[in-house]
C-alpha cells in the first residue's frame, strides 16, 4: 500500500476535519520528520498527501525519496526513485506491495539479490555495492538505543505525554494549537518511527522465510505473536 494510505486511515471521500487534522497530524511535515529522525534521506518534499476532489492521494514520489539511506549518493537515490516509479507503472497490481514488491526500505537478509535484479543499464556494480552498504549501515545505525530514530527513544517519548500534558494544564495553556503540538512532538511523530520499525522488522522475517532460513509456519507463528499486542 502506499505510505500512510489515508484510503485506510480517513476513508476514500473524508471529511474536510479529517483531512485538516491528518495533515497537520502526520502527512503535511512529522511523517518526514520521523524519517529523517531515523538517518532516512530527507523526503524530496515535506508534503505527503494531495487532496483532488475530495479524495486523498498520497505523492508516491515522495514516499520513496523517503527510503533511501541519507549517506547514499544523491545521483544513485535519484535513480533508485526512477526506477521504483517506472516498476510500479508497469506493474500497477503492486500498489498495494509497495513496501515488500516495490522499493527498497531497508537492510534484510534477501537485498544482496534483490540488488543483483536491479538493471545494470542504470545502475553499475560500485553503485549496487554502495545501494548494499548503506542500508547495511543504516540497519546498524538505527538499532543502536541511544540513535534518535530507535525504538526505545521513541518509547521514551511516548511515555512522556501524560506528563507534558498534566505540565499545560497546570499551566493552564491547554489550548489547541498546544494540544496538537504535544501531539506530534510526543505522539504522531514517534508513533511513525515505530511503524517504520516495524516494517523493517517484517521485512527482515520475510527474508529470512525467502532465504529459507524459517519456513512459512515457523515466520507466520513468530509474527503471530503480535497480534496479542
Amino acid at each position: 500500500m502506499p505510505d500512510w494510505n489515508p484510503a485506510e486511515l480517513i476513508g476514500l471521500v473524508p471529511r474536510e476535519l479529517s483531512c485538516s487534522l491528518y495533515k497537520t497530524l502526520i502527512t503535511n511535515e512529522v511523517w518526514a520528520n520521523a524519517r529523517t529522525d531515523m538517518d532516512y534521506s530527507e523526503p524530496s518534499k515535506k508534503k505527503l498527501m494531495e487532496v483532488f476532489a475530495g479524495h486523498p492521494f498520497v505523492d508516491v514520489g515522495t514516499s520513496f525519496s523517503s527510503f533511501i539511506p541519507k549517506t547514499l549518493k544523491r545521483t544513485i537515490a535519484a535513480k533508485l526513485v526512477q526506477f521504483w516509479l517506472q516498476k510500479l507503472e508497469d506493474n500497477p497490481n503492486f500498489h498495494d506491495k509497495i513496501e515488500f514488491d516495490i522499493a527498497i526500505t531497508c537492510f534484510s537478509f534477501d537485498l544482496p539479490r534483490k540488488i543483483k535484479q536491479l538493471p545494470r543499464e542504470m545502475f553499475s556494480s560500485a553503485e549496487c555495492n554502495q545501494i548494499l552498504e548503506s542500508y547495511r549501515q543504516h540497519l546498524c545505525a538505527i538499532y543502536d538505543e541511544q540513535h534518535a530514530g530507535s525504538v526505545q527513544n521513541s518509547i521514551n517519548k511516548i511515555d512522556e505525554i501524560d506528563v507534558a500534558l498534566s505540565h499545560l494544564k497546570s499551566e493552564k495553556i491547554d489550548n489547541l494549537k498546544s494540544l496538537v503540538e504535544l501531539c506530534t512532538a510526543l505522539g504522531t511523530r514517534p508513533f511513525a518511527t515505530l511503524a517504520r520499525h516495524a516494517f523493517i522488522g517484517t521485512s527482515i522475517i520475510r527474508s529470512l522465510q525467502a532465504e529459507a532460513v524459517l519456513t512459512k509456519d515457523r515466520a507466520n507463528e513468530f509474527l503471530d505473536q503480535f497480534k496479542q499486542y
